[in-house]
């Protein structure tokens, strides 16, 4: 069977979820974001541990129902787009001076997903996949910091690997994987300590596998409450 996975699909099986960019400028300094968009809802938190290292946790979690008409048809034990995705990163932040920072972070998570789209190019058919997936990444990114306004790019590169995979009624045999180019642009209003944040992220892939479908362009609206000291 030949099958052409279209990369920006209504129901991807990976979502990027947005990139957690602190911006620290010293020890004890913390973050808590909760953002909401096309890749679901996004909740991050960061802390610097010590003077130019910092770490981080982030979730990620959406779900819509699938009509009644598609559920008769799946074969599943979960018939409904999901994704839920867990991950914790370590990193290393330098500010330039006051205002500008340069972050370097890696680390990995577990999640679970699936999705139903149309799968085979030829057909109006569509076709259910469900699985579970860890992820690695390296993340790097440069920001202003300031008293009223945040903002700068970041760019991530992540390995993607199902460690299990079911596609329609049977199970896939192999493990699917990839790896993905995801820069993303940022940019926060506020006050010194409660600012309104707004993310768009790309993704690309560098590694062909038709099994892993994905969504190319996410948005995301949230806030973000920033600690000048945690202890």
């Amino acid at each position: 069977m030949f099958f052409t996975i279209k990369p920006n699909s209504c129901a991807p099986i990976y979502v990027p979820n947005i990139v957690n960019v602190p911006l620290f400028t010293k020890k004890d300094e913390a973050i808590i974001n909760a953002n909401y968009g096309t890749n679901g809802i996004n909740f991050q938190g960061a802390y610097s541990i010590f003077d130019n290292f910092a770490v981080q946790i982030n979730t990620e979690n959406r779900e819509s129902n699938i009509n009644a008409k598609d559920k008769k048809r799946i074969n599943a034990n979960n018939p409904q787009n999901k994704l839920n995705y867990y991950e914790t990163a370590f990193g290393y932040y330098y500010p330039f001076n006051e205002t500008m920072v340069l972050e370097i972070f890696g680390g990995g998570g577990l999640g679970n997903s699936s999705a139903l789209d149309n799968y085979n190019i030829f057909s109006k058919d569509k076709t259910y996949a469900e699985g579970e997936f860890y992820k690695m990444f390296i993340q790097g990114d440069v920001g202003s910091k300031m008293k009223f306004f945040e903002g700068g790019i970041a760019f991530r590169f992540a390995y993607l690997e199902f460690t299990k995979y079911k596609f329609e009624n049977f199970e896939f045999t192999g493990k699917p994987s990839s790896i993905f180019f995801e820069p993303a642009i940022f940019e926060r209003l506020g006050g010194p300590y409660f600012k309104f944040q707004g993310q768009i992220i790309f993704a690309s892939k560098l590694l062909k596998e038709d099994f892993v479908m994905y969504e190319t362009v996410s948005i995301s609206l949230g806030f973000m409450i920033r600690i000048k000291s945690l202890f």
